[in-house]
């Protein structure tokens, strides 16, 4: 099955780059924590102010937000960089199919980084909340965040480089991620539609919690769809083969 040797040999290609760089990949872990402990300590004290959990809650979700949705985007971009972005073409599976597995390996690798932080959150704020949180938060923003950053691939295929529009909507995405919806009528089932829209709280069981998962598939079919339109306007026009 193409799904399980590709699984395999993307495990393979990610453990050979790192043990490759083994600087880079040091430098990349040293970062992710140093921003992730700053970031956490720092919005506690300057925007949270006796309310932790939600700055933790920000800290621990920005490395899932960094890969959800620039993972895609970036690995496309290194293969265009590389020349080897024909041979994708020329491949089986389908580019689409490869991103999905690439991806999934790359949230895998984020959750290896942050597992000993999202550990302290558990103790700091109560299994309970963690658990609360996995289940209203993270997974559906994974999935909802992989939907938009297949959009960005696709707009990387056919416009090549994007510049520093990535750049600009992480720091959107940080904007939204402390703006928090009322909780009353119908802005509490409408918050659930929007991804990264109060994701800063450490909720209960909010109303409407589970629309989180038709939405993020809803994101995801969208992301799909988009990418293998820009994708067959790229290939109409022959760009992707430019470098």
């Amino acid at each position: 099955m193409w799904l399980k040797r590709v699984f395999r040999a993307e495990l393979k290609r990610s453990w050979i780059t790192m043990r490759r760089y083994p600087v880079e990949t040091a430098s990349n872990l040293i970062t992710m924590a140093i921003f992730s402990i700053a970031a956490w300590v720092g919005l506690r004290a300057a925007f949270f102010a006796h309310k932790g959990a939600f700055g933790a809650s920000a800290a621990l979700l920005w490395p899932l937000v960094l890969t959800g949705f620039g993972a895609a985007a970036a690995s496309l971009q290194k293969d265009i960089g590389l020349g080897t972005i024909e041979q994708l073409y020329l491949s089986s599976p389908s580019v689409l199919n490869l991103l999905h597995v690439r991806v999934l390996v790359e949230y895998m690798s984020t959750l290896l980084d942050v597992a000993p932080l999202w550990l302290v959150g558990g103790f700091y704020l109560g299994w309970g909340a963690l658990g609360r949180w996995l289940v209203v938060i993270v997974v559906p923003l994974a999935l909802s965040l992989y939907g938009l950053g297949l959009i960005l691939a696709g707009m990387t295929l056919r416009y090549r480089r994007l510049g520093p529009l990535t750049n600009v909507l992480y720091f959107l995405f940080l904007g939204v991620s402390v703006i928090a919806l009322p909780q009353k009528g119908v802005w509490a089932w409408l918050g659930s539609f929007f991804p990264m829209v109060g994701v800063s709280a450490m909720p209960d069981w909010p109303v409407g919690w589970w629309l989180r998962y038709p939405a993020a598939v809803m994101y995801l079919i969208l992301g799909m769809v988009v990418f293998r339109r820009l994708e067959a306007t790229a290939k109409r026009r022959g760009v992707i083969g430019r470098y």
